[in-house]
């Protein structure tokens, strides 16, 4: 899940604006399993993501968007042979 923060809400920047910046965060998990370098490991982490951008809307109904995300993660792998 992520939720998202925009700036251009009327009280920062008009719901119009050309220029829309806005942050992001959630939460959620990844479960995986395989191997890597003939090591086996499965595990379940908690993921968080979190970022920010800009949408430029060059229209009505088109706009561009640039988006900068990192995931902060957990790792409860255990790793086997």
């Amino acid at each position: 899940m992520l939720l998202s923060y925009k700036f251009d809400n009327g009280y920062i920047f008009k719901k119009n604006a050309t220029l829309a910046p806005y942050l992001a965060a959630g939460a959620g998990f990844a479960v995986y399993g395989g191997n890597a370098d003939h090591i086996y490991m499965e595990g379940t982490d908690f993921v968080m993501p979190v970022g920010a951008g800009i949408k430029c809307n060059l229209s009505s109904s088109v706009a561009l968007q640039y988006q900068f995300c990192i995931f902060l993660q957990t790792t409860t792998a255990g790793i086997g042979m």
